[in-house]
């Protein structure tokens, strides 16, 4: 299955804490969006350059679910 799929079945699921890293930014958006409007938030960004000298990078994020 791809995120579109997976993204609804985790918020299904409703797991107090997600991690999410990406490469992608327009899925990153994407699947962001969903987890906020599931009410989660943004605890934690970090951009994590794995592949120097190239313009390549990962993001991770943490989210945690509103209580």
């Amino acid at each position: 299955q791809g995120a579109k799929e997976v993204m609804p079945e985790l918020v299904r699921l409703a797991p107090t804490h997600v991690v999410y890293v990406s490469c992608n930014p327009a899925t990153l958006a994407r699947d962001a969006q969903v987890l906020v409007e599931a009410g989660y938030r943004v605890t934690r960004a970090q951009v994590v350059d794995s592949m120097p000298q190239t313009s390549h990078l990962e993001v991770v994020i943490a989210f945690e679910r509103g209580s």
